[in-house]
């Protein structure tokens, strides 16, 4: 659910040349304890609440103070109509919480109140929910507490013991025993042992049940509630139902297991908001569908490894494995025999039942080789030939395997350079290069910054159990930045200042020098322009111009003024240059 649909609109706001008088004034006619501040545009400048006026009357300030000399002006929250619910739920320590539309104009404000309104109707439709699926499902559900009273049957209950819920509910399951309604019972063993158990029993009419128990503990490991599920298998005909449902059940665990895979690759999917990466999304997805051997070249850290699992994932090889292969880390004495595995004997020291390689185990999936730049020369022939023939010989074989594989290989070396210099060979180059895929490095697509920043955040938040945030002005930092070590570099630092930063909002004072300092506009390096056009050099640095004019005045407004245009040329470059301009706000 989003934020526009709970939060309070038109809220009750004060101007900055309010007095501290009028404000209480303002606040007691109202009924509220603070409230925003807004300019004479309606964008947000500061809160003044309560708080304010006690501290007013206890440093002596008049109550014809006016509130722009008192409220708090920097370090302002606020979130958009669009933003999550759930988002901010663990957030609010406040009791108010500014929303803002794109230009910082105050379109509503979200209290505890309109919080505490949602988080009961969510916990009411919940609660019904989970009552309707008790009361109609077909097999028998019974909670009991921690001393073994019953406290809730669904109505199967009754079916299957032939006990009116009525007279068993309050009933310990000791006295249900005694009355002779079970031979043994699960519940006991639960209560005794603190341990889940599942038992078929035959009750007191004969019935053949499954009896599931799950206990669930306190903080203190004491018994707090016992989930109990019973199944009729009484008859063939549960049987054959039986077996339908492990079919189903089959089923099931097979889409969840496909549901976890999902969830894995969302987790781990390729965050990006630029129109770069967007068209680089799109053609990875349409080379996906086919089975060629893709190269993916980039700088170091920019993401290759994911690109490779995105082709994986979006196959038709996504249910076979995904073997990854760091060439660089492999000995180059080890090499052949851990890519093509070894026959029996193959060598001294070799396994006596020999030993699959990649190859074997990626068999009807993908094999990624990372850093393909580093293969050692000789056995660059011996990919040639998988490459060419889709077959290999392992190491002390004398007949050729067959392999069911798609490889990607990367590199962040220059492997045409490297071809010429005579260190990879151009025939193995060229089978490699049937379709290549390059990853731009993040300098190049500053408006993936901020939503990394917010991936990475969310992320190290969860795993950390922390709530940290960046400020705006941080983020149009990390905009500026160069980012040598691209997003690898950007994850460490986030991490790094989610653990380290003292404050909830981490501002730019927390920042290391080299990002802080780094932050001005800068003028191409003339040793870097060799052999680029002059309207490609023009276009760069124009590109720049508009990022640093937006850091500073932040509207394409201000923006278009300060630049003397008009503010659609401002708005051309934007589009054409793939620049976000919220990310500078």
């Amino acid at each position: 659910m989003k934020l526009k649909e709970i939060m309070t609109k038109d809220p009750i706001v004060l101007k900055p040349e309010h007095t501290v008088c009028q404000a209480a004034a303002i606040f007691l006619k109202n009924r509220i304890d603070g409230a925003v501040v807004v300019n004479d545009s309606g964008v947000l400048i500061g809160i003044f609440s309560k708080q304010h006026i006690y501290k007013s009357i206890s440093k002596g300030i008049g109550a014809d103070a006016p509130v722009k000399h008192v409220m708090r002006s920097s370090k302002i929250v606020y979130r958009h109509p669009d933003d999550d619910v759930y988002d901010i739920i663990n957030y609010i320590r406040v009791g108010r919480l500014p929303v803002v539309d794109q230009d910082l104009k105050v379109v509503g404000i979200v209290t505890r109140d309109n919080i505490a309104k949602f988080l009961s109707k969510t916990s009411k439709d919940l609660s019904e929910d989970l009552q309707y699926l008790l009361e109609h499902s077909v097999d028998g559900f019974s909670i009991m507490d921690g001393n073994g009273t019953i406290i809730y049957r669904n109505k199967v209950m009754e079916k299957l013991t032939g006990i009116p819920n009525e007279e068993a509910i309050g009933l310990t399951v000791r006295q249900l025993q005694d009355k002779g309604y079970y031979i043994m019972s699960a519940t006991s063993f639960c209560l005794h042992e603190k341990a889940p158990l599942a038992i078929s029993q035959t009750n007191h009419l004969g019935k053949k049940i499954m009896t599931t128990c799950n206990p669930v503990l306190d903080q203190d490991g004491n018994i707090k509630r016992i989930i109990c599920h019973f199944k009729d298998l009484t008859d063939l005909a549960a049987l054959q139902e039986e077996l339908q449902n492990a079919t189903r059940l089959s089923r099931k665990y097979k889409s969840e297991l496909n549901t976890l895979r999902q969830h894995y690759h969302k987790r781990k999917k390729v965050v990006y908001a630029s129109s770069q990466m967007q068209e680089l999304m799109e053609y990875v997805a349409r080379l996906a569908a086919v089975d060629s051997t893709v190269l993916i070249t980039g700088e170091s850290g920019t993401g290759k490894e994911l690109i490779a699992e995105t082709i994986h994932h979006l196959s038709e090889r996504k249910d076979g494995p995904l073997i990854k292969v760091n060439c660089g880390s492999i000995p180059e004495n080890l090499f052949e025999s851990e890519l093509f595995g070894y026959e029996p004997g193959a060598f001294t020291g070799a396994r006596r039942e020999g030993k699959p390689g990649f190859l074997d185990l990626a068999e009807n999936g993908v094999i990624f080789l990372d850093e393909i730049g580093e293969m050692p020369y000789n056995l660059q022939v011996k990919l040639l030939r998988i490459l060419q023939d889709k077959e290999f010989i392992r190491v002390g074989g004398n007949s050729y395997q067959k392999a069911n594989v798609r490889i990607i290989a990367a590199t962040n070396r220059d492997l045409y350079q490297m071809v010429q210099d005579k260190l990879f060979r151009e025939d193995l180059y060229y089978r490699l290069n049937v379709i290549p895929v390059h990853v731009l490095p993040l300098r190049e697509r500053t408006a993936d910054i901020p939503v990394l920043i917010n991936h990475f955040t969310k992320l190290y938040c969860i795993k950390y159990n922390l709530k940290k945030e960046f400020d705006t002005e941080s983020i149009s930092q990390f905009c500026q930045y160069n980012w040598p070590g691209n997003i690898r570099e950007l994850e460490n630092l986030v991490e790094n200042l989610i653990v380290t930063c003292p404050e909830d909002i981490i501002t730019p004072a927390y920042l290391p020098r080299r990002i802080s300092s780094d932050v001005s506009f800068k003028i191409p390096n003339p040793s870097q322009l060799d052999d680029i056009p002059l309207k490609q050099i023009l276009e760069r640095v124009e590109k720049q111009v508009i990022e640093y004019a937006y850091t500073k005045y932040k509207s394409t407004r201000r923006v278009a003024s300060a630049l003397n245009v008009d503010a659609s040329t401002i708005i051309r470059k934007l589009n054409k240059y793939g620049i976000n301009p919220k990310v500078f706000k």
